[in-house]
């Protein structure tokens, strides 16, 4: 943490010595002392909006840290994307299967009602058929 002496810190401001000391005296500004001298953290002067291009600073500040939480949802986003195009590849896959389960259904369903409707020995030749074929 940057802290300025008071001298210092009036350079930097642009105000005078007095008023610093005026305004650290009221409490307005707070100071440590070190080794006997009134020192004025940098973050102070920020806060009491004394810095030239303080609000520049913070306003960057609060840009960069909004820039990380859109970079921070964008990340979110693609992976919420990436989980839904794979879930409906799933689905798609779930429901061709399930079309072509259907469909051999049917096709048994067919040849049992067809095998009930034949002789015996025909009977025998398509069930045989039918189990080679599985």
């Amino acid at each position: 943490m940057r802290t300025y002496t008071l001298t210092e810190a009036a350079e930097v401001c642009g105000v005078s010595v007095k008023a610093l000391r005026r305004r650290a005296e009221r409490g307005t500004l707070r100071v440590v002392v070190r080794d006997g001298v009134r020192r004025v953290p940098e973050v102070e002067l920020e806060r009491a909006g004394l810095l030239p291009d303080a609000e520049v600073r913070a306003l960057r500040t609060e840009v960069q840290r909004l820039t990380a939480e859109l970079r921070a949802q964008r990340l979110l986003v693609q992976s919420v994307e990436r989980a839904q195009m794979a879930e409906a590849d799933a689905r798609q896959r779930a429901e061709a299967a399930a079309v072509e389960a259907r469909a051999r259904a049917d096709q048994l369903a067919d040849e049992l009602r067809a095998l009930a409707h034949v002789g015996w020995r025909e009977r025998r030749r398509r069930l045989r058929a039918l189990r080679t074929a599985a």
